[in-house]
């Protein structure tokens, strides 16, 4: 069966201003900014195949203008697990990841971003509300 997420909140641990574009909604654009937190509704799109892409939600750089990483929920792999995955810089159904944290079974999600020292890497991670 298939449960849908809904990002509730977005912490961006970062020293960077980040706009997250819905793309099934591309009306929706939000922009988290550095050291600081997002409460809304944001919800995590189905993807099933490579062509899908578009429908990703997109997290840009405003500054350089950038995708840095593509976030959607798996249709089929793995099967039921409805799970949250992510993929940087150019998307690729297959090579996605998943999110580290509580990324499966839908449900209302707290996404948290962090960077490494130099600010050049960013991570994610995503627990249930």
């Amino acid at each position: 069966m298939a449960y849908v997420s809904n990002i509730r909140k977005i912490i961006n641990n970062t020293f960077a201003d980040m706009d997250f574009v819905n793309g099934e909604n591309t009306s929706q654009t939000i922009r988290v900014y550095a050291n600081s937190t997002w409460s809304g509704d944001l919800w995590v799109p189905w993807i099933g195949r490579q062509d899908e892409g578009s429908k990703t939600i997109k997290i840009i750089s405003p500054t350089a203008s950038k995708v840095l990483v593509y976030i959607f929920q798996d249709y089929w792999h793995p099967a039921d697990a409805n799970a949250i995955k992510y993929c940087n810089d150019v998307f690729s159904y297959r090579n996605a990841q998943e999110i580290s944290g509580d990324n499966r079974g839908g449900g209302d999600k707290q996404l948290v971003i962090n960077a490494d020292v130099t600010g050049d890497t960013i991570t994610l991670s995503i627990q249930k509300l």
